[in-house]
């Protein structure tokens, strides 16, 4: 694995694990009133938005021939990738369970 594919899943963990920690601070300020989720959730949108690119950067450099060996950390990235997006679904049914309970 090449220096400048080191870098760029090293980027794409980065901007992963903000996202997914950003969803998470959105489910709890929607549980303790203290904060504002819509702005926490376009904060990890951001991050998930950067992660996508450097993701799609690598799917289309395979699609050119550039394949990468499929390393730990390659399948870490993949990983993080998958976390984040699902932090992302859960933590939009947490705010709106969390809204709807708050409504009552």
């Amino acid at each position: 694995m090449t220096e400048e594919m080191e870098s760029i899943l090293c980027e794409l963990i980065s901007a992963a694990g903000a996202a997914r920690s950003s969803y998470i601070g959105a489910i709890q300020a929607a549980k303790t009133g203290e904060g504002d989720p819509a702005a926490l959730m376009a904060e990890g949108d951001k991050y998930f938005e950067q992660a996508h690119d450097f993701h799609h950067d690598l799917l289309t450099k395979e699609g050119e021939g550039e394949s990468q060996p499929v390393t730990l950390f390659a399948v870490h990235v993949e990983d993080q990738m998958m976390c984040a997006e699902t932090f992302r679904i859960l933590a939009q049914e947490f705010i709106d369970l969390y809204q709807s309970r708050d409504k009552k």
